[in-house]
């Protein structure tokens, strides 16, 4: 949701009132320092940048639900072996599941999909106790399943984006939309939290 107020932000223009606020002269593009600063630093400058600069899909890419399910609840073989990406090439090898898991030199995944799909699968892990240990899964334990080479710190990560996601997911819709777009100065608030 956020996200999605931080690209309507990349072609928003300065008006009186965000100007005085601090967000440059009037009838220019917002920098993204700024969009940063009035996002409350839930972007960075460098996060705002990279989103601006590799446009975030549509969501028009996705998989038929029943598929989208049967990848995001796999769960590892007690015994070990299968990996969460063992799942995603067997799917793969389906008409209907062509899932890369090519990435960039940065390590991020090329699909936005792929991602979204590790994103959610791993916050259903982290919600699930281990049948072997009878204690919740471990950040840790879900990288090793995962079969990607991914760090515990870039895993929480996405952990954290798909529990963000799903709390955006109970707001109303009208309440969504206005996140969406809030414009600094917007009912006397300068930053999206203080909106929000």
């Amino acid at each position: 949701l956020v996200g999605r107020w931080v690209d309507g932000m990349h072609d928003a223009v300065v008006d009186e009132v965000a100007s005085t606020l601090g967000a440059g002269r009037v009838g220019r593009g917002y920098a993204q320092g700024i969009v940063a600063m009035f996002s409350g630093r839930l972007f960075t400058e460098d996060a705002v940048r990279t989103r601006w600069k590799d446009p975030q899909p549509s969501g028009d890419v996705s998989l038929p639900d029943e598929v989208r399910l049967e990848l995001t609840g796999w769960r590892p073989d007690p015994d070990g072996g299968d990996k969460f990406t063992d799942a995603i090439s067997r799917i793969g090898r389906r008409p209907e599941g062509a899932v890369s898991l090519d990435r960039r030199t940065n390590g991020n995944f090329v699909s936005e999909l792929t991602r979204g799909l590790l994103s959610e699968w791993s916050w259903k892990m982290s919600c699930l106790d281990d049948p072997v240990t009878g204690k919740p899964y471990a950040v840790p334990e879900i990288v090793k399943v995962s079969g990607v080479q991914i760090s515990v710190v870039s895993l929480s990560g996405l952990v954290q984006d798909w529990r963000v996601r799903m709390s955006a997911v109970l707001l109303p819709p009208e309440v969504r939309g206005a996140i969406i777009k809030f414009r600094p100065g917007t009912k006397g608030r300068s930053t999206l939290p203080e909106f929000v």
